[in-house]
């Protein structure tokens, strides 16, 4: 087809040859969402599973094999709805019809498109004088979503493998198939799984008043204010801002029961599942152990098998392990996202709804809270990377930062507390020897950095240890006024740490880390103020 605009009017054939052109769809994918943010929004549907679903099934009926006017509009109908997978849709219906596809023409025609030409109701039309029966697809939705269910869980590198693969249409269906047996034992396994862990007894009362609501009993949790016993959340941060570090010390302290910056921890078995990085573990264990002369107990296991939350049976397998150890009703934590969903689209609905199920499944097959370990965008300021679906199924997010003021983490997202703190930490280097070239060996601990000064809406102390550190800070700058009132100076914050430190119930060798992390609490809640190593009240 000649290179004439796309706009024209005259009927053409929209193809050339049958070669053509694999589409790069990491690019592809990147340029539409740079485009989508300066395009007005679109009065069509949104790209649920169920309407992509549909709009198959419309192209299905739609021959790719007509005059250029048609295929023209038929494409700029597809690109209203700002898709993300629209230009799939445009480029598998296009190769229907081979012998007259041509690439350069379909890129042509979506780079120039222009919103308000076109529009939903342009696709519909096309599809009814093609013989689309609106209300049969709506009575049928039930039965279709069910034979089609194994297609959801395709992933993006599944999608693409026929033509990557350059699959020819006998060869698709055996792939299709394939895929089709696959999942649809995965469904299986799911569906009796749910049947075994939901039974409810005929009698139970489900309908509640809100003063029965009430007297239910209170959510437990693992850490308070920060981690509830069951769920799934997510610790996050760009490379380099030590969300690993912060994570294997959450989860050591966790399984001795320790207080983690100033909350109440319930001791617990705590499950790490290492997929990136997995050698430096060791290290980090060991690390923990030196600096704070403690022994990681053996309620903490390490999974040292692969693992994938775009598949039933590994998560299956993982529950089975952890319930066969005695791991269950703890800590499970998944480090990290990317490395246990290989293949997947993070950024599809689809695929990270999957994720999302396959987390949740595995927290209520071992009454546990799965936390995810995950990245930051390009863009850090925007949080997780991948569909926004992930941020919403979440019970808590942590955000791990690293900036000029140095580390910090705190809680971007909670569904049942609020916590507008911010945390510092440190990375402290730990020598543990040195390896057969004589090269040191080392690794780090999370080493609770005194705050910086930040506000917050919080004016009460958390916790026993926050109380005491605050009582003791006033009994150190309280001096009474020649008038009988009390003025409050200041005082040098290592002289406060030692004094906190002295008045805490705990072991010797934490008293200087707990003061720390006492202090740091007061701090972050706008009861007192550091500067230039001098404490002073608010």
């Amino acid at each position: 087809m000649s290179a004439a605009s796309p706009y024209s009017n005259t009927a053409k054939p929209h193809i050339a040859s049958v070669n053509f052109d694999v589409p790069n769809w990491d690019t592809i994918r990147d340029e539409r969402a740079r485009v989508f943010k300066a395009r007005p929004a679109s009065s069509g549907p949104k790209d649920f599973l169920s309407e992509v679903r549909k709009v198959e099934q419309m192209l299905e009926l739609i021959s790719s094999d007509c005059d250029y006017q048609k295929y023209r509009n038929i494409v700029w109908a597809i690109e209203s709805l700002n898709w993300q997978c629209g230009y799939e849709l445009a480029y598998d219906w296009s190769k229907s019809s081979p012998h007259r596809f041509d690439k350069k023409v379909l890129d042509s025609l979506i780079q120039n498109y222009k919103p308000g030409h076109f529009s939903y109701a342009t696709l519909m039309m096309y599809a009814k004088q093609a013989g689309w029966n609106e209300g049969k697809w709506n009575s049928d939705r039930l039965q279709r979503e069910k034979e089609n269910a194994w297609r959801d869980r395709m992933t993006q590198q599944e999608k693409n493998y026929k033509w990557t693969a350059r699959l020819g249409q006998t060869e698709i269906d055996i792939y299709y198939e394939k895929l089709k047996t696959k999942y649809n034992k995965e469904i299986a396994e799911e569906v009796n799984a749910f049947q075994l862990s939901s039974k409810i007894e005929p009698s139970g009362q489900k309908l509640l008043s809100a003063s029965q609501l009430k007297a239910l009993p209170k959510p437990d949790y693992l850490i308070k204010g920060i981690l509830p016993a069951t769920g799934i959340s997510a610790c996050y941060g760009a490379s380099g801002s030590g969300k690993t570090f912060l994570v294997t010390d959450l989860g050591i302290n966790l399984s001795l029961g320790l207080d983690w910056y100033g909350r109440k921890a319930k001791k617990c078995p705590v499950t790490f599942v290492v997929l990136e990085g997995s050698g430096g573990l060791s290290k980090r264990f060991q690390a923990w152990e030196n600096h704070f002369n403690e022994t990681i107990p053996d309620t903490v296991s390490v999974y040292i098998d692969t693992l994938s939350l775009m598949t039933s049976s590994d998560v299956t397998q993982l529950a089975a392990e952890i319930k066969n150890k005695g791991q269950q009703s703890g800590l499970i934590v998944i480090d990290t996202l990317n490395q246990a969903s290989p293949g997947a689209d993070e950024n599809s609905s689809k695929d990270m709804g999957l994720i999302i199920q396959n987390a949740q499944r595995l927290a209520r097959e071992t009454s546990s809270h799965v936390m995810l370990v995950h990245h930051t965008g390009k863009d850090a300021s925007k949080g997780l990377r991948g569909h926004s679906s992930l941020i919403a199924a979440l019970d808590v997010a942590i955000e791990v930062k690293r900036d000029s003021s140095g580390r910090s983490w705190s809680i971007n997202k909670s569904k049942d507390d609020a916590d507008d703190a911010q945390y510092h930490f440190e990375l402290k280097k730990i020598i543990l020897g040195a390896d057969s070239d004589g090269d040191q060996i080392s690794s780090c601990v999370v080493d609770a950095a005194i705050q910086r000064v930040i506000s917050v809406q919080q004016k009460k102390p958390q916790g026993a240890q926050q109380k005491i550190a605050l009582e003791t800070f006033l009994a150190l700058v309280a001096v009474p006024g020649s008038n009988g009132s009390k003025k409050l100076n200041g005082v040098n914050l290592e002289d406060l740490v030692k004094a906190v430190g002295s008045n805490l119930a705990v072991d010797s060798k934490r008293k200087t880390e707990r003061a720390r992390a006492a202090i740091n609490g007061l701090i972050a809640l706008g009861l007192i103020n550091l500067e230039n190593g001098q404490v002073t009240a608010t």
